[in-house]
């Protein structure tokens, strides 16, 4: 047994100094700070000192590289915060990062993606990312998001993080290799009011991303509807008040999806207490004005969907003023 114990013990030095060393190499490699999720201590920042009257934006990359903030909420005589970061984070998670910040006299606009309305908890590979890059955000997760943590996603981490490291081992003493040539960069992909804007001068990638096809599931459909309502409550019961508006998708999406979107657009026209600013159609964008994914646009798809919100947010605005 002592033997045993004695190898074992060994056994565990050689795996702890190896996980050691792909871990010091990968922060070598990717530091925390340049991460582009790490744009949301940033984000955080802003909703905690933002002067009012605020605009608040809430989504995932659909919201990041979907909008200029400035001119929507200039529209309505507001600041903006744009909290819109990456989809893979759930709407859950989204939503709990914002409510502490919201105050009286804020107006948000919730814009999540389809696929919110399919899967809110969002990946847990990316939640432990985030806990991960800032421990504060352990406190956003509920007992369902950490028990997946514990199941998998802490393991799906550990998994990626050593195929990177492992994976190029010419890289293993190298320093800062985020490229700051990509817009998927925490200091050069954002401006001051939380819009991804690094791609805006960049040429579009050839888009290698198939349109998907949304399906509608009514049970994940109607979870997804409550959270919105609850959130709406608790805004509204602090002097807030919330807006609904859709993501931009390409043509090819609609073309897919068309029957289980309407179907989703029914189910919010009965249920959703937040009104809703536009509707699915007149976010259905040609592919070129798109910039590498389904819900990334380029400069085109981003002029045109402000110019969609300056005028409805000016509308509510003039009916505010009537009120």
């Amino acid at each position: 047994m002592r033997v045993f114990l004695q190898r074992f013990g060994g056994f565990l030095a050689v795996q702890l100094a190896i996980t050691a060393l792909v871990a010091w190499s990968y922060a070598r490699q990717y530091p925390g700070a340049q991460n582009f999720l790490a744009a949301s201590i940033d984000k955080k920042n802003l909703l905690n000192t933002q002067a009012t009257p605020r605009l608040i934006f809430i989504g995932g990359s659909s919201m990041a590289f979907g909008v200029d903030s400035a001119r929507v909420a200039a529209a309505c005589g507001r600041r903006p915060v744009n909290m819109g970061l990456h989809g893979a984070l759930g709407l859950k998670f989204m939503l709990h990062e914002a409510a502490p910040g919201v105050q009286r006299g804020d107006w948000i606009i919730i814009a999540p993606e389809y696929q919110q309305f399919t899967r809110l908890h969002g990946q847990s590979e990316t939640l432990v990312n985030m806990v991960e890059i800032d421990p504060a955000n352990a406190r956003l997760l509920d007992s369902h998001q950490w028990a997946e943590a514990f199941d998998y996603g802490i393991l799906q981490r550990f998994g990626k993080v050593t195929r990177t490291v492992l994976g190029r081992p010419g890289r293993f003493f190298r320093e800062g290799t985020i490229a700051v040539s990509r817009p998927y960069h925490r200091r050069i992909g954002f401006n001051e009011n939380g819009d991804m804007v690094a791609h805006l001068t960049m040429k579009s990638p050839k888009m290698t991303e198939q349109p998907f096809k949304f399906r509608y599931r009514d049970e994940r459909a109607q979870e997804t509807i409550k959270l919105i309502n609850h959130f709406t409550r608790e805004a509204e019961a602090k002097g807030a008040k919330v807006f609904f508006s859709h993501p931009a998708i390409p043509e090819g999406v609609l073309a897919l999806s068309a029957a289980d979107l309407e179907r989703l657009e029914a189910e919010l026209a009965a249920k959703l207490i937040p009104p809703r600013l536009d509707r699915v159609e007149e976010l259905v964008f040609p592919i070129d004005q798109f910039f590498d994914t389904c819900y990334h646009l380029a400069a085109p798809g981003v002029e045109r969907r402000t110019q969609l919100l300056v005028a409805r947010m000016a509308e509510q605005a003039r009916a505010a003023a009537v009120r």
